[in-house]
């Protein structure tokens, strides 16, 4: 399924920036031998719209974990407990497919496309 993750909902993610920071930790993990210093790739995109950013996440997404500590790179950024990131990066390996659901962080809000049309984000006329 598709998500949509909004700045205005999620105080750990307030900004373009920390959307991407995000997006890009998920894509250092699945990667071998990559220099952390390349412009920016991510696992989701990440955009503007308005005064709101906006992360695309599809909860079903494949990950292929190659460095684990990106990982909790990507959780350090939410003001979760330290019970939380441990129970959910600890059954992670180097080598694992994981989902993006395995890692969301409890305090995540997503939102639906129809949600983005009643907030005001988007149009609905831009979806038909």
């Amino acid at each position: 399924m598709i998500y949509y993750l909004v700045s205005r909902l999620n105080p750990d993610l307030s900004t373009f920036e920390l959307m991407n920071s995000a997006s890009r930790y998920l894509f250092l993990a699945t990667q071998t031998n990559y220099d952390p210093n390349t412009p920016y790739y991510n696992v989701f995109n990440v955009f503007t719209k308005d005064n709101d950013s906006i992360m695309i996440i599809n909860s079903q997404e494949k990950i292929l974990v190659n460095n684990k500590n990106y990982i909790l790179d990507f959780l350090n950024m939410f003001s979760i407990s330290e019970a939380e990131k441990t129970n959910k990066s600890s059954p992670i390996n180097n080598g694992d497919i994981i989902l993006f659901s395995d890692i969301t962080p409890s305090n995540i809000i997503s939102s639906t496309y129809q949600d983005l049309i009643d907030m005001g984000i988007l149009e609905k006329d831009l979806v038909d």
